[in-house]
């Protein structure tokens, strides 16, 4: 067996030094648990990964928790997927961004993003979703600062308005 085929060997390179990845034999970037332990070693490895495995979730998604770029290289249909898409924005909040415009608009996105990133994703709300009296409730509850990203008609919302002076006098200047 030649030495870059053996498992052991190649994750002991990659683990060192992931430029050491291209230089794995291609056969082990068929290899489900070979590319699972990749990433985990050093992040970044489904650019050298097997297309085929670029379309399970748990490979993705193990791979975007440690390098949130590497959702551009998930399989299309997967960069579709709902599950995916929450799991992505739950985590990056700014991935958002990338998300389909069939997906944008939909509360439970912005929810996600922001539970865990704030202001990041609320930069890449919807118009739709920043007249959103229950979103923009949601979100001043983050942070009152960001009653400055929502739609005009909500920055003059009494309820609205309420929320954020109750957390911060100095959104009365």
């Amino acid at each position: 067996m030649e030495l870059r085929a053996a498992p052991e060997v190649a994750l002991a390179a990659i683990g060192g030094d992931g430029k050491a990845r291209p230089f794995a034999a291609p056969t082990l970037w068929r290899d489900r648990s070979f590319v699972m332990q990749s990433i985990r070693l050093h992040g970044a490895s489904l650019a050298v990964a097997d297309v085929e495995l670029r379309r399970y979730r748990e490979v993705v998604l193990t791979a975007v928790w440690l390098d949130v770029w590497e959702r551009e290289r998930a399989a299309d249909e997967l960069r579709l997927d709902r599950f995916f898409l929450v799991q992505c924005v739950s985590r990056y909040g700014n991935s958002l961004k990338f998300a389909p415009d069939s997906v944008r608009h939909q509360c439970d996105f912005i929810v996600a993003a922001v539970s865990q990133h704030t202001a990041s994703a609320v930069s890449y709300m919807t118009d739709g979703l920043r007249r959103d009296r229950e979103v923009v409730l949601f979100i001043v509850k983050r942070g009152g600062q960001l009653l400055q990203r929502a739609a005009p008609e909500r920055q003059h919302d009494r309820e609205v308005v309420l929320v954020v002076v109750a957390s911060s006098g100095w959104a009365l200047r």
